[in-house]
């Protein structure tokens, strides 16, 4: 595959790769053959000579927080998520791509989808995979006790679902939904009996271009390379070897030679390195990728509106870009990106850095300023200094702010129960439809299990309603309406754009970014 890397400051390609193929909803639209001509980006193939072998060494801030592939985050692709697929890829815009289902026909109302599976695929136990096993996966990311993150939307929607024969899985329900093909993205298909086998929480079986061959809790893990991966001659690789570290220890690991890879390394080190020819800085321009300050609005002083919105007015934005992320990014008071069809630059700047207002806005508040928290995952780049920012910014106000950096799996669970104040929480999707930015992940969802507690009828009733909404122009009224909304409320106010950076040895090529983060199907050592 061509060099999917792309230069510092460039912006994102998001073209609708698709426009001619798919043309909306309401058009019947049969995607088989438009889809099959525009290959995903797992998909493009490599240059003849690509070179295959060898273990590319990779170092992550912090491990998976369940190997169970339906629990994980979307972009926690870094790891033992290499050992699955999803149904389809999207492209930078949302739109679908072909992968473990080599095509998919919408009805005309688009309240039914039938997805044809590749035939001869199979799981990494030697069970060739089928539409039973699609069907499985569908309803236990609707079983509660599961926990899924955001494919739990899709059988919610379309709970009707039919297997005709091995091969196809339908799947319908009452009314359509805009954003059902970024989140059947997001669905990744496990095995049924290592998911339910005596070895599930040491196990990944999957479908994926690796398999795993060992786990250390919170150390490393070794995937190999798949032999029977349904895209012939890939993975490139004979393995990954992922080493759990943090990101300084990390550094040094690399540039003694002795790791191929960090992933979310300090920026600063991305800025020292990436004029220098023995290192690639990479990273993804197809995530639009957000950081925002997270709100548990039943938490004194945050349940105060009046106190979130003068918190909204207090944070320098610009200073964050310039100082947290080096200048690299954008200030945003939404995260909807320019790209989105949600994307209004009136809007985002409705909270520009005015103390004298956020000061007023307190004094209206009757609260008197004493101590606030602010926490982040000590896995979220450049969070350190912007929490810095912050916390002088709001000390400004009067407020004495303690700074709380967390492991990740504490960070989240405290998210879950809504015991914080503040976060700063990074989020995804900002270049696709509003609706598939809300709904994938918790930060923007409008009702619980959400990070912010909000329990808000009125921004679920517009989010269904963009959702369901095939007019354009409908649509764009119902994300502006959403928008308004958000900056009223101020559950989550947005910062900036938060990209994401892998560094990596010269001779590491192809490292390729999709929807979902990153595939090494492509990837070569040109050692």
């Amino acid at each position: 595959m061509a060099d999917q890397r792309a230069s510092l400051g460039e912006r994102a390609s998001r073209r609708r790769f698709l426009e001619l193929c798919v043309g909306g909803l309401g058009g019947g639209v049969l995607l088989t053959a438009c889809a099959q001509s525009v290959p995903s980006v797992s998909n493009v193939p490599t240059t003849p000579a690509a070179r295959a072998g060898g273990t590319l060494t990779i170092s992550i801030p912090a491990g998976p927080l369940s190997l169970d592939p339906h629990v994980a985050a979307t972009t926690a692709t870094t790891n033992v998520y290499q050992a699955y697929d999803t149904l389809i890829d999207v492209d930078d815009s949302g739109n679908p791509l072909p992968a473990l289902c080599e095509s998919f026909d919408v009805s005309a109302d688009g309240k039914q989808y039938k997805l044809a599976l590749r035939k001869g695929v199979y799981w990494h136990n030697g069970r060739e995979v089928t539409s039973d096993d699609l069907k499985y996966n569908w309803q236990r990311v609707a079983d509660p006790k599961v926990g899924a993150v955001q494919p739990k939307l899709l059988p919610t929607w379309f709970p009707n679902v039919d297997t005709p024969d091995r091969y196809t899985f339908v799947f319908s329900g009452e009314q359509p939904h805009s954003d059902t093909f970024p989140i059947l993205a997001t669905l990744r298909i496990a095995n049924k009996e290592s998911l339910e086998g005596p070895d599930a929480n040491s196990s990944a079986v999957g479908t994926g271009p690796f398999t795993l061959a060992e786990y250390q809790q919170g150390v490393s893990f070794r995937m190999t390379r798949n032999p029977n991966y349904w895209m012939p001659g890939k993975p490139y690789l004979d393995g990954l070897l992922i080493q759990i570290q943090d990101p300084q220890s990390a550094m040094v690991a690399l540039e003694s030679g002795n790791l191929d890879m960090v992933s979310q390394p300090a920026l600063q080190d991305v800025v020292r390195l990436k004029t220098d020819t023995n290192y690639t800085a990479y990273y993804p321009t197809n995530l639009g990728q957000v950081i925002n300050v997270t709100m548990s609005v039943a938490t004194p002083p945050v349940d105060n509106k009046l106190v979130r919105e003068a918190i909204a007015c207090a944070i320098d934005r610009q200073r964050i870009v310039d100082r947290a992320f080096f200048g690299i990014g954008e200030p945003h008071d939404l995260p909807f990106l320019p790209g989105s069809p949600g994307y209004d630059a009136g809007r985002d700047t409705v909270y520009s850095f005015n103390l004298e207002k956020a000061r007023a806005l307190i004094t209206q508040s009757g609260v008197t300023p004493g101590a606030l928290e602010l926490m982040w995952s000590n896995s979220t780049v450049g969070a350190q200094t912007a929490g810095e920012i912050i916390q002088a910014d709001l000390q400004q106000l009067g407020f004495s702010v303690t700074l709380a950096p967390l492991e990740p799996p504490v960070w989240n669970q405290r998210n879950i129960a809504h015991t914080y104040q503040l976060s700063l929480a990074p989020s995804s999707y900002g270049n696709f439809d509003p609706v598939t930015t809300i709904a994938l992940g918790n930060t923007w969802q409008p009702t619980p299990p959400n990070s912010t507690g909000a329990n808000d009828a009125q921004y679920k009733a517009l989010v269904d309603a963009a959702s369901a909404e095939v007019d354009p122009n409908k649509r764009k009224a119902l994300f502006g309406q959403i928008s308004d909304l958000l900056l009223d409320q101020v559950y989550v106010t947005t910062v900036a754009t938060n990209l994401r950076f892998e560094l990596a040895r010269s001779f590491v090529k192809n490292v390729v970014y999709t929807s979902e983060g990153i595939r090494f199907n492509d990837t070569t050592l040109e050692k």
